[in-house]
């Protein structure tokens, strides 16, 4: 069996809230290379429930938040969470995708 398909449980994993860190837009590759064409966003989330690990969690398209005045570290709900394990730095690690991430009512987002 190979680790990499496993099936992991979302909230067992990352927990009920998360936190918003950090984003930074993900770019289209063909062939290999970077193209200027950009697909989603990925997000470093904060899992506090989990000894404030960080996630990194991927959205694609426009499923997107604003996040040019952000406050502090607003939680965030994701729509649609799939978790996988991967390999990379000799480690492995736990990522996702989501369908989409709005920012929870009574966020400390203005």
């Amino acid at each position: 069996m190979d680790i990499t398909n496993v099936a992991i449980d979302v909230k067992r994993t990352i927990g009920a809230r998360q936190l918003y860190k950090a984003s930074r837009p993900r770019f289209e590759y063909i062939n290999n290379e970077r193209s200027n064409n950009v697909v989603g966003r990925t997000y470093d989330l904060i899992c506090p429930e989990n000894g404030y690990e960080i996630i990194r969690i991927t959205v694609p398209g426009d499923k997107q938040v604003d996040t040019s005045n952000i406050i502090g570290n607003p939680p965030v709900v994701l729509d649609g969470v799939n978790l996988r394990i991967t390999w990379y730095n000799e480690t492995y690690h736990v990522q996702g995708s989501a369908e989409a991430i709005r920012f929870a009512e009574n966020s400390s987002k203005p």
